[in-house]
């Protein structure tokens, strides 16, 4: 099959998922029944038509007795649809009996209507992501979608309506439903400065919560967070929910439920991101001034969130301000931000600019001059709104990193991200919502060594339309599909001077067609929410690839022509059950099946960027694959404003990459001979506690999990402990208002430390100790403590002046623990016990272990100014 005939068959199928709605052309017969008018009441325009056209009516004058007069304008040819459309008009029934027309009032009381429309920003025009849409009177409600959209079934009359979102003052509705209802409700903010900490909507009724699906990170929560350098990034944030395990500081690794490093994803206005830090994981591309909503995906992942093992971060960013213009800056010894938002038509279409510069050169003045450490980033977002139904969004994010050190080796290593989405929601009626994307997502790594430079590169181009499908208040459904096309470059090795020695590394093509959906039914105390993923995942050639026989040596090469040579079928059910048992406390039961089709080859557990080389799954790379059940209980205290969640899971994961020992990863053609494939199995225990009002308002998190791998080429077969295997977490986040405009904040976390492989004995070779290694991972690092502090200061009075300031002084571990990261055994201790590398080659000297730790003590202070103007 060649990709040509691929990508037409996936546009086909995409076809398929999208509705469609034609209007048929009119038949062409003549205009019988026509009738027009301007402002005539309802008895005067039956008097018409009775002289008009003869028609007999039967009716009670009082139907009409407080009626408004009527505008209307019919032509048909058929006299039943000119009743039809003038029992419309009039809003009446009307049934011919016994060669007349009787008309009676309606009773909307026993019909059903919808009211939908948009939750928004009254202030900013920003639409408002999982609003609270309830019937008073019913006790039905509904949550407003990602583009804050919502649909509501309510029976006709008079009702009576709340809206509430956290952070916004509530908002009750009075309708009188005799027709659907299509309305924009705009939230006034509530004058709050604290930073929020809560990850979850405020509730007294538990059942409307949606908190078991999803972790939800505010932007305001990182911005609350004690900062690094001028900022807290996204890493940090996450390493603030139960569980989330990160490496070691600056570091951009994190671990959820036993995966590994790849089996996350991060996803910015449905574009994904690979490699989100900067500056070695110290920061990240995701700017909390940027962000709208965070939302984490651990278990339980909805069918057209994507595919990964682990978890999935989703990302909306602001779309900005449709009513002023604002600007707004963050400035920092290290780091400085500059952030604009424009409205270019007002209440219609809006600009969000930022960007953002580090700004470490002069911690580097003493050394040679051309050295250099630095990262920048854009962002930019353009929305314009046609009409009620129609909106387009374009989301662009450029971010680039390079340290050039030239002491010894003269390395530049440059690493860079480019994304951009263009989305176009699209209302067809009170019950279907569309959002319908296009994306593009490069990240490349290079390393120049002198005349060398060593680059890889993964790219991806995709076509997504997912469909939202609102059939009652009890029952709504998600379904769609996507048209992935990926280009990776595993990693090539050029000479400027002309000319290599090294191999030729092919890159590889290949393509995703997904299918999924997703239904959800919740009436009263019970939700039940089940979907199917179906995947195609196919290699394209023209390509060379390498065939292994049970020994991992070369049996055979295998060149492709044009087209598809190898695929893979997987289909994902995902399924959970979720029990109220009052309006405090609830349960739940989840099930899903993971399958992921990248994988990161990293043969390095340092927390710098290294020498990333994705790989698809291929002809000796199946995907892996994830099965995952998990139980969760939640508990709210009204009167203290507490919830307290709980969870255990249970995962096993099939078709688990790892390198054999002394693989050869660097310019190896047959890299894929090097890896070996087996299971890995995690489970755990999670909780955590949160108070979410007041002046003091906390989280407290703990974690217990466990991970073992298993392969039949390594560590003899046995099961031994994965790096992320780091059994206890501990977390506390902390944010009091001290006075009127001081807040402080801190932050503290406990971890085991990780797994490694340490030497059980040395062996002579030629005035040498070799070390000898048993068992894999038969080690552990120290155990990983950090506390952070932070205070900032409202530095205006008033806190309705278009000018906002302030000042933040933070402290990054604060106690100044000494973590490692790395434990070295290439030291020796002379007789003062001072430890250094050994010169003496004539003689054997014990080794001594020493560690490698990163950031002992980290002040920082930053000033951020607001400016709007309407």
């Amino acid at each position: 099959m060649s990709i040509r005939l691929c990508l037409l068959r996936g546009f086909l199928f995409l076809f398929v998922f999208f509705p469609m709605s034609i209007n048929g052309q009119t038949d062409g017969n003549e205009i019988k029944y026509s009738y027009q008018c301007e402002a005539q009441l309802p008895g005067q325009v039956l008097d018409d038509l009775t002289t008009k056209y003869k028609i007999s009516f039967a009716y009670n004058p009082l139907i009409f007795e407080k009626r408004s007069p009527v505008q209307c304008k019919i032509n048909t040819s058929s006299e039943l649809e000119f009743i039809k459309e003038l029992a419309v008009v009039l809003e009446v029934n009307i049934e011919g009996i016994e060669g007349q027309y009787v008309i009676t009032n309606i009773s909307y009381t026993d019909r059903s209507f919808e009211f939908s429309g948009f939750v928004k920003d009254a202030n900013t025009g920003e639409d408002l992501i999982g609003a609270t849409i309830k019937n008073v009177k019913g006790n039905s409600g509904v949550f407003s979608n990602e583009f804050g959209f919502f649909s509501l079934s309510l029976a006709g009359g008079k009702q009576l309506l709340e809206v509430s979102y956290i952070g916004y003052q509530k908002q009750r509705i009075t309708l009188d439903l005799k027709q659907d209802v299509r309305k924009t409700i705009l939230l006034s903010s509530e004058l709050v400065r604290l930073p929020s900490i809560i990850v979850k909507p405020q509730s007294r009724n538990i059942i409307d919560e949606e908190g078991l699906e999803k972790l939800e990170l505010s932007p305001s929560f990182l911005n609350g967070l004690p900062e690094f350098g001028g900022q807290s990034g996204l890493v940090k944030g996450l390493q603030s929910l139960v569980g989330i395990k990160t490496h070691s500081d600056a570091s951009a690794f994190y671990f959820v439920r036993g995966g590994q490093r790849d089996h996350n994803l991060i996803i910015i206005d449905d574009t994904p991101i690979y490699n989100p830090s900067h500056l070695a994981g110290i920061y990240s591309i995701v700017l909390p001034d940027f962000s709208k909503s965070i939302d984490i995906y651990k278990d339980d992942t909805p069918t057209y969130v994507g595919d990964r093992l682990a978890s999935i971060v989703t990302i909306r960013t602001k779309d900005g301000n449709l009513n002023k213009a604002i600007v707004s800056a963050s400035l920092n010894p290290l780091l400085n931000r500059i952030s604009i938002e424009i409205p270019t038509v007002k209440n219609k279409s809006a600009l969000f600019l930022s960007y953002r510069r580090s700004n470490y050169q002069w911690l580097l003045s003493r050394g040679p001059a051309d050295n250099s450490i630095f990262f920048q980033d854009f962002h930019f977002k353009w929305n314009y709104q046609f009409n009620p139904e129609n909106k387009l969004f374009v989301t662009i994010i450029q971010s680039e990193d390079r340290v050039q050190i030239n002491n010894f080796s003269n390395a530049d290593l440059v690493w860079r991200n480019a994304a951009s989405s263009i989305r176009y929601n699209h209302v067809f009626n009170s019950k279907v919502f569309s959002n319908v994307t296009f994306n593009t997502s490069n990240y490349r790594y290079t390393l120049g060594l002198g005349q060398n430079l060593w680059q890889s590169e993964l790219s991806s181009i995709s076509l997504k339309n997912k469909i939202s499908h609102y059939h009652t208040n009890a029952l709504r459904s998600y379904y769609g599909g996507e048209i992935h096309a990926f280009f990776n470059a595993p990693g090539k090795l050029s000479n400027t001077s002309g000319g290599s020695a090294f191999p030729e590394i092919d890159d590889d093509n290949s393509r995703k067609l997904a299918a999924f959906y997703q239904t959800v039914y919740s009436k009263e105390r019970l939700k039940l929410k089940a979907g199917l993923r179906y995947v195609f995942w196919a290699n394209a050639g023209p390509n060379i690839y390498y065939t292994f026989d049970s020994n991992f040596e070369v049996a055979d090469t295998i060149q492709t022509e044009q087209g598809i040579y190898n695929y893979y079928n997987r289909l994902d059910p995902r399924i959970s059950i979720e029990y109220a048992f009052n309006e405090t406390s609830k349960i739940k039961l989840a099930y899903g099946r993971y399958h992921q089709y990248l994988q990161l080859l990293l043969n390095s557990v340092s927390p710098f960027t290294a020498l990333e080389i994705w790989l698809p799954s291929g002809p000796n790379i199946e995907p892996q694959s994830a099965d995952q059940y998990s139980a969760s209980f939640m508990h709210h205290v009204p009167k203290a404003n507490i919830h307290f969640v709980s969870s255990v899971y249970y995962k096993r994961m099939d078709n688990q990459i790892d390198f054999k020992d002394h693989a050869i990863t660097f310019l190896n053609p047959l890299i894929e001979g090097e890896l070996r494939f087996g299971k890995a199995r995690a489970y755990g225990f999670e909780c955590s506690l949160d108070k979410r009002v007041g002046s003091l308002q906390g989280g407290l998190n703990y974690t217990y999990s466990r991970v073992f791998r298993s392969f039949p080429d390594i560590n003899e077969g046995k099961a031994f402990r994965a790096f992320q295997d780091r059994p206890h977490d501990f977390s506390a986040a902390i944010q009091y208002q001290a006075a009127e405009r001081l807040f402080l904040s801190s932050y503290f976390t406990f971890q085991t430390g990780s797994p490694f492989s340490s030497p059980i004995g040395y062996f002579p070779l030629n005035g040498l100790q070799v070390p000898i290694y048993g068992e894999k991972h038969n080690d552990r690092l120290p155990n990983y403590r950090r506390f952070d502090f932070s205070a900032k200061l409202i530095l205006n009075k008033d806190p309705m002046a278009a000018f906002q300031h302030s000042l933040t002084f933070s402290i990054y571990n604060a106690l100044g623990q000494l973590n490692p990261y790395a434990i070295k055994f290439n030291k020796v201790a002379d007789e003062d016990s001072a430890i250094q590398v050994p010169s003496n080659m004539l003689e054997t000297q014990a080794l001594s272990p020493t560690q490698v730790s990163l950031i002992r003590f980290y002040p920082s202070i930053s000033y951020k100014f607001q400016f709007s103007k309407s």
